[in-house]
């Protein structure tokens, strides 16, 4: 997000008067980011979460400096300034405006470039994250005989609250999902600019995380996926990850077909099959 702001405060013009004033606001609204961090980030449960974003990290770490070092040294001081700014006990005053003196001297270019480098962690870091839910779903499901997950929030176990605390009968239930009616709208959104080529990379990201899990792996297949990882990475660095043109209607309705193709024909009858068995 500091990159996103970084990046619009120079493009308009903004003063560093209002460079600080604007990085002071995101710190006052961002002031919980150090104890949620610390809580929840760094808990056991999710060390392999963060091993997984160390590995993304250094790839893409390693894939700037071959192309910019100056935009990769930048980068990372920027990075030490904020673990430095979310170990300190006050309010970092000295560290955010360490930040703010070293981003205004930068031009459009090297923010740009610093911009792109923490968008795409931040993207690859969502990847991870997305991934290691499903990794704690899974690890979930090989302590529960059902087939869909038993937290109290999910469809099952919306299920068992109907029947043990409602006393709803199993007859009953089952006609009240029989007769549930969905209707999907598929809305083309003007403002959504990835690209699906770009979402598809990530995509093939987790699932090389997801092969990573095994741990029947030779070393010479480690050392395959290790290079796969890194050219994945590559491509999303060298890609550009915005839509340049409006799309077609014929290019919306393709997308909203693609949601179809590749999400519900396969989700749903998946879902339907473990909600018959629990």
């Amino acid at each position: 997000m500091i990159s996103k702001w970084i990046f619009s405060t120079h493009r308009v013009g903004v003063r560093k008067s209002s460079m600080k004033r604007l990085f002071s606001n995101a710190r006052r609204n961002h002031q919980h980011v150090k104890y949620f961090t610390s809580m929840r980030l760094y808990g056991d449960k999710d060390a392999k979460l963060r091993s997984d974003i160390r590995m993304l990290g250094n790839s893409l770490g390693n894939i700037i400096k071959n192309h910019d070092t100056k935009a990769f040294e930048a980068v990372e001081q920027l990075r030490k300034y904020g673990q430095e700014w979310r170990r300190e006990d006050d309010d970092g005053e000295k560290t955010f405006e360490n930040m703010v003196d070293m981003v205004s001297n930068y031009d459009t270019k090297k923010l740009m470039m610093i911009s792109r480098a923490f968008t795409h962690f931040l993207s690859l870091s969502n990847s991870a994250e997305n991934h290691h839910r499903l990794r704690r779903l899974r690890r979930r499901m090989m302590e529960h005989d059902g087939a869909l997950s038993p937290k109290n929030d999910s469809c099952s176990g919306a299920v068992q609250r109907l029947l043990y605390e409602k006393q709803q009968s199993v007859d009953d239930v089952y006609k009240s999902l029989c007769s549930q009616t969905v209707e999907i709208v598929l809305t083309a959104h003007p403002t959504e600019v990835n690209r699906r080529t770009m979402l598809q990379k990530h995509q093939n990201t987790k699932e090389i995380l997801e092969a990573f899990d095994r741990t029947d792996h030779s070393p010479y297949e480690i050392r395959q996926l290790n290079r796969q990882l890194h050219s994945e990475i590559a491509n999303i660095w060298e890609t550009d990850e915005l839509r340049r043109s409006k799309p077609t209607p014929v290019e919306e309705a393709v997308g909203g077909l693609n949601v179809v193709e590749n999400v519900l024909w396969k989700s749903v009858p998946t879902f339907l099959r473990k909600l018959d068995v629990s």
